[in-house]
């Protein structure tokens, strides 16, 4: 079920979309970000499948879209659980560290159609731990470019946070072997 990470591919697939739909990549990390910020955390998980509902519609070969952020209250209660699951998995010293890939698996295939929040990181865990060692390191990858724009008095973060969001999306694609959809 699982495939192989690849780390080149979710960088260029995380600038590709940022540069082919810069309005949606821009706006949608801000939402999601600050709308969980402001809500803490409460809303994280709806949005952020939202957000990935957009590029799955791209995937698709549609154009992601503003609107598609706030497609994903129906799935409340499973996101949230996701969420909250990795949040007290984050707690425990070095299980934390599987955070990460494992929330975006978990939000991706909630955004597929998974009603269950705790199946979907049943799921997803199952699919992370064939390709482990390289989803950790990707994922560290991924955090460490999306972080890079602080540099820039923040400033940056509005180019790096949406393109490590479209890479982490494709990790998530990767480990659950769906990659061949994403282009």
């Amino acid at each position: 079920m699982a495939g192989k990470v690849d780390i080149g591919a979710c960088l260029s697939f995380g600038w590709n979309r940022f540069k082919n739909n810069v309005v949606y990549y821009l706006v949608g990390s801000l939402v999601v970000g600050v709308g969980a910020g402001l809500t803490f955390g409460l809303l994280a998980g709806p949005l952020l499948v939202g957000f990935f509902k957009g590029m799955m519609k791209e995937d698709a070969g549609g154009k992601a879209e503003i609107g598609d952020i706030f497609s994903a209250f129906d799935k409340f209660v499973p996101s949230l659980i996701v969420v909250l699951l990795c949040v007290v998995v984050s707690i425990i010293p070095l299980a934390g560290l599987l955070v990460g890939p494992l929330l975006m698996t978990g939000i991706s295939l909630t955004g597929k159609g998974e009603n269950d929040g705790m199946a979907a990181l049943k799921n997803g865990f199952e699919a992370y731990k064939s390709d482990l060692l390289m989803g950790l390191i990707a994922s560290f990858v991924l955090g460490i470019v999306g972080s890079l724009g602080a540099i820039a008095c923040g400033v940056g973060m509005l180019a790096t946070m949406p393109i490590a969001m479209a890479g982490q999306y494709l990790l998530a694609q990767q480990l659950v072997g769906d990659a061949g959809k994403a282009n």
